[in-house]
């Protein structure tokens, strides 16, 4: 008997046929910059790159002939299609040239080679959504992802479990706790601090409960997080600006940033058991649910400061790289379980916070320098201020390329209002 695995089944705007093998292109998207009179470039990163898949496999049976010219129909149709990936699972692609292949020896089959690359599902259009500014938006976006967090997290079932699965679950119950109190410990104290570590303290010494009642952990963390937060920016529990923040936002999104990170679930052993399974993953739902309420709360409560104290659309993008950053892994994470909800929620909660920083306006220029110039001059022109030939320095992309580190030339990023 053959232990080769047996064949998928694909389709392409529904038209079926059989995969044998399969391939996905990734990685980052690089913008090449060249130098005079240097060895190597600069790599830019301008983002991830278009995740490309290619299928091959066949068409056969009596009828292979319509099979074939309903599979050329649905590929040179224009737009995106849904593609039901067999290893992947259900992804809006784009098509891309293809090789079906015939021959005399193998009649009624025919070989395909299939291309694509991934595209954005169309929405239907919402004529209310048209209307919401940058800011409902945002929120809106912001209470999809809390949704699916709280999902996630509703979603833990120990019925019937072993007691090393309650002790996972009590293990991340335990994480989101510490994640609570190591937040509070960072922001200052205030009314909103003591009710973050009683919850969390209820997390722990209560997680046979929340464990058995699971639908009550999201709220709790909504409420938990949303109170220090809003505290901590100045703001009431409507959002509303009340008094003048009492905490950097920047920082507090990238020491948020840094704690999901740390909450990494364990990974699925090979050949583990049912319980096991389950322990595992119960683990997997409390912390990846636990993520998602995070990235919310911090988007909906710092957001708002991040971009009211950026001077210029590039300093906004920096201030909000944190969150980019965050969302991008939840968005992968989501793709790797197969979450089309949350994988959504949170591209649209990512799309958002670019379109918000961008709004700014560019403060910035690119300059260049034809011929090498000292730093105090730079500064001069650039500043009125000969004392800041740092600032000046780090302008460029490579200040010290010369011998006299007191020179700069090349190409740098400088204000709007001033020549060089």
């Amino acid at each position: 008997m053959s232990n080769l695995p047996p064949l998928k089944n694909a389709s392409f705007r529904g038209v079926a046929f059989t995969a044998t093998s399969h391939s996905v292109s990734i990685g980052r998207r690089l913008a090449s910059h060249q130098f005079p009179q240097r060895d190597l470039g600069y790599q830019e990163d301008i983002g991830r790159q278009d995740r490309s898949f290619t299928l091959d496999g066949y068409l056969v049976g009596e009828d292979v002939e319509y099979q074939r010219d309903q599979l050329m129909a649905a590929l040179e149709t224009p737009g995106a299609g849904e593609l039901q990936h067999p290893w992947l699972g259900r992804l809006w692609v784009v098509a891309k040239p293809t090789d079906l292949q015939e021959n005399r020896q193998e009649r009624r089959k025919v070989t395909v080679k299939l291309s694509f690359t991934e595209a954005e599902e169309p929405r239907a259009a919402n004529p209310t959504e048209k209307r919401l500014s940058p800011a409902a938006t945002r929120r809106t976006a912001a209470g999809k992802v809390r949704q699916s967090g709280w999902d996630m997290l509703g979603g833990v079932n120990m019925r019937g479990a072993p007691s090393f699965a309650w002790d996972s679950g009590r293990q991340g119950l335990g994480s989101l706790g510490g994640m609570l109190q190591a937040i509070q410990g960072g922001l200052p104290s205030g009314n909103s601090g003591y009710s973050a570590g009683r919850n969390a303290r209820s997390l722990v010494g209560n997680a046979d409960g929340f464990l058995g009642q699971p639908s009550g952990i999201g709220p709790l963390l909504t409420e938990t997080l949303g109170g220090m937060l809003g505290e901590s920016q100045g703001l009431d529990s409507g959002g509303r600006q009340r008094t003048s923040a009492r905490v950097d936002g920047y920082r507090v999104s990238r020491d948020m940033d840094a704690y999901a990170l740390a909450m990494e679930p364990s990974p699925m052993p090979a050949n583990a058991t049912r319980w096991r399974r389950q322990s595992v993953a119960t683990e997997s739902r409390i912390l990846e649910g636990g993520r998602l309420v995070m990235l919310a709360e911090a988007s909906d409560w710092l957001l708002p400061g991040l971009l009211d104290n950026a001077s210029s659309r590039e300093v906004a993008m920096e201030r909000v790289e944190p969150l980019l950053g965050w969302s991008e892994r939840e968005r992968m994470a989501a793709a790797n379980r197969r979450d089309d909800t949350a994988w959504r929620a949170v591209g649209e909660l990512q799309q958002s916070i670019r379109t918000s920083a961008m709004a700014r306006p560019n403060g910035l220029q690119t300059a260049r320098l034809v011929t090498p110039t000292p730093s105090l001059v730079a500064a001069h022109r650039l500043y009125g201020d000969a004392g800041r030939w740092r600032e000046a320095a780090d302008a460029f992309v490579d200040p010290y390329e010369l011998a006299h580190p007191g020179f700069l030339n090349g190409s740098g990023r400088v204000p709007m209002s001033r020549g060089i």
